[in-house]
């Protein structure tokens, strides 16, 4: 009960602690912490989570490339990535495969994992905006973990000025990496 009691209050006390030194650091600082980005290397699909329009536009870059064939649009209920935007920003309705029932980062990788299997997809290219990065890399690398299949993260890279407007976000972004941050260390203590 002592050591629960302990690690639950590391885990309180860093959290703090991280969150009190994003009001430090200057606002460049805060982004570069919540991206990551691999050089793409050819895969089965690429996983495009849904959220910004222009992230569409990425995918259909790597596409054009001949990165991969396929994609899955994690769609969920906001409905933000549909076939018709997909195909209007360049994406072959051919290579869509349409994943509606996530409604978190998380979910997004437990749905895309189950696609990958039934499909016997084995290499995936992870899409998302850059300052949405780092937090999705953790959780699809811990829903991934042990399955055999191999995952690059290649961003939406938002123009610097765009990171200006979107502070709001940003701040939003880096609260929720602490949580999951703290969340996973939990999990490993117990």
């Amino acid at each position: 009960m002592k050591k629960i009691f302990y690690s639950l209050l590391f885990v309180i006390g860093a959290a703090l602690l991280i969150n009190a030194s994003f009001f430090a650091l200057p606002q460049k600082t805060v982004a570069s912490l919540l991206t990551h980005q691999d050089e793409p290397k050819n895969a089965d699909v690429i996983i495009a989570l849904s959220g910004d329009f222009e992230r569409l536009y990425t995918v259909a870059d790597l596409l054009e490339k001949g990165y991969a064939d396929k994609v899955i649009l994690t769609n969920g209920e906001d409905g933000s990535f549909n076939e018709n935007l997909a195909v209007r920003a360049g994406i072959p309705e051919e290579a869509i495969i349409m994943e509606n029932k996530a409604v978190s980062t998380h979910e997004n990788a437990v749905y895309s994992k189950k696609i990958m299997q039934e499909r016997n997809f084995d290499s995936a290219l992870v899409v998302t905006s850059d300052y949405h990065m780092k937090r999705t890399k953790i959780q699809f690398d811990d829903v991934m973990s042990n399955t055999g299949i191999t995952l690059d993260y290649v961003p939406h890279v938002h123009a610097e000025e765009a990171w200006g407007p979107k502070h709001v976000q940003l701040w939003k972004e880096f609260y929720k990496l602490t949580g999951t941050i703290g969340i996973e260390s939990w999990d490993r203590m117990s």
